[in-house]
């Protein structure tokens, strides 16, 4: 599947979290030193320095005696809560690619926000809730993550609406929320989404589609089949198919993505051939307009 424990993927993660490190203040989440005066001087926890961190919040009496660069983390520093949400129905594995790329995403993302120090919650939703970890905290918990995507796989309904739904009434936090899927569903789930951002979280999706589903080949004798329900139906791609199959795909992206706006959420549509990189800075990008926003 995604090969989320594989040495080759684990060593990515870290040049990734430098890789959003140099890409400047405000990109990366997570607890960071404030500079501001008055603040306490007691200090609740450490982590590890990384290269780009601030050498005034290095502990030397601390390097002195066990020769490592800590970073002090204080009391009254910001902390983020995020929660991926990955669709792991079966639509999610008919195109190649599309379901190994959120899981891939979904993994650099609570490596980043773990190694800032955040809280990091993960969930599947296929038609329910099938999967959920609460949040954790710190290095150690990224191995759990690791696991519980890699163990993930596609299958089942789609039912975004009832499967948020009972997401959110897990949520006793607010926080950043990124959910990951094709939002390939006839059916209503803004409702749902609402939900979420009435319970004051910030919202971020993140469509990813294969890049079949963006550009099919054009000319082709091809049998469509649902996935989810099984229906086939055979079509040849003519230039007439293919417009309108192109401008249905449009105008649904285009309620996604006007929703965001209207909401003040983040919205990014991701194919398949778009490089992991790219598709993580814009998730911080965007997460960082979103907490201008609202704040």
């Amino acid at each position: 599947m995604a090969d989320l424990l594989e040495p080759e993927f684990l060593k990515s993660l870290q040049k990734l979290y430098l890789l959003i490190r140099r890409a400047g203040p405000g990109v990366l989440p997570g607890r960071h030193p404030s500079p501001a005066r008055g603040r306490s001087a007691e200090y609740a926890d450490y982590r590890g320095y990384t290269p780009g961190d601030d050498l005034r919040y290095i502990d030397w009496n601390l390097y002195a005696r066990m020769d490592r660069l800590m970073l002090k983390l204080f009391s009254d520093e910001r902390e983020t809560s995020l929660y991926l949400v990955i669709d792991s129905s079966a639509s999610m594995g008919c195109s190649p690619r599309k379901f190994s790329s959120a899981l891939r995403t979904a993994a650099v993302l609570a490596y980043i926000s773990l190694a800032g120090g955040d809280r990091v919650s993960l969930a599947s939703i296929a038609g329910k809730l099938s999967g959920y970890l609460p949040p954790m905290r710190g290095k150690a918990a990224i191995k759990r993550c690791l696991t519980f995507l890699d163990e993930l796989r596609p299958g089942g309904a789609t039912g975004l609406s009832g499967s948020l739904e009972e997401f959110s009434g897990r949520l006793h936090r607010p926080g950043l929320v990124i959910i990951l899927s094709d939002f390939l569903s006839e059916e209503e789930f803004f409702t749902a989404l609402k939900r979420l951002i009435y319970m004051k979280n910030r919202l971020f999706l993140l469509q990813i589609l294969g890049e079949d589903e963006i550009s099919p080949p054009p000319g082709e004798d091809i049998t469509l089949s649902d996935s989810e329900t099984g229906e086939k139906r055979d079509l040849t791609m003519s230039v007439d198919i293919m417009a309108a199959y192109g401008n249905a795909l449009e105008a649904h992206t285009g309620k996604l993505s006007e929703f965001c706006m209207n909401t003040r959420s983040g919205f990014f549509r991701a194919g398949t051939a778009l490089p992991l990189e790219k598709i993580i800075l814009e998730c911080y990008r965007q997460a960082g307009d979103i907490s201008r926003a609202v704040s």
